[in-house]
């Protein structure tokens, strides 16, 4: 999750850490918000249920809006967030959290680079964005 590919753009798969990306992003699990908040679960609804609702699309200037946000959001900005206790509290997916940063170094960090990256690529390049968690 997302599953997402802009045309003639890149894809961006943050496997499991879909969930914890959007609940350190929002201090939710389900709830989204404006800018960053919307990186994972936002957008309006497109189809059917696909596994955890519809497919979701994105419009170019929300895609640019979720750029910025996340530009705002730094690694270091999301490790400040990481709380293993509230993980487990929310029942974030895949419910994997131990105490101590290994699963943030190795496993969330690297995935919200990629979401930054392509965020920042999709806007750069005027996309929308259909995002899936599947």
């Amino acid at each position: 999750m997302p599953a997402t590919r802009p045309r003639g753009g890149t894809r961006s798969a943050l496997d499991k850490a879909w969930h914890a990306i959007h609940f350190l992003l929002t201090g939710t699990a389900w709830e989204t918000g404006t800018g960053a908040g919307a990186a994972v679960l936002g957008g309006g609804p497109v189809g059917g249920d696909i596994g955890y609702g519809p497919a979701r699309l994105l419009d170019p200037e929300q895609v640019r809006t979720i750029a910025a946000g996340l530009e705002a959001v730094t690694v270091e900005t999301l490790r400040t967030r990481y709380d293993v206790p509230a993980l487990r509290a929310a029942d974030v997916y895949p419910n994997i959290w131990d105490d101590g940063d290994d699963e943030f170094d190795s496993y969330l960090a690297p995935h919200y680079t990629l979401l930054r990256q392509f965020y920042r690529a999709a806007a750069g390049a005027g996309q929308a964005v259909l995002l899936a968690v599947v």
